[in-house]
């Protein structure tokens, strides 16, 4: 297999090795890292707020009392 060298900094590399599973390469996290997010050329930004949305809504982060004015 050919393989490329890169060069990441050190903070960088400590949230990869965070992401790291047990026997998994660094090389596989990314893969799964890149895989697994919505591809933005393809996502709409409609579909984008709806899913965010819907997860702050499930996460119950939704203050039904914020009024958007900071001087409140």
């Amino acid at each position: 297999m050919t393989t490329k060298t890169i060069s990441i900094e050190p903070d960088t590399y400590a949230l990869l090795a965070k992401e790291k599973r047990e026997g998994e390469t660094l090389s596989r996290v990314v893969r799964r890292l890149v895989a697994t997010r919505p591809d933005p050329h393809k996502t709409r930004p409609r579909e984008t707020l709806d899913r965010l949305a819907a997860e702050v809504d499930a996460a119950g982060l939704y203050d039904s009392t914020y009024t958007g004015d900071e001087n409140e």
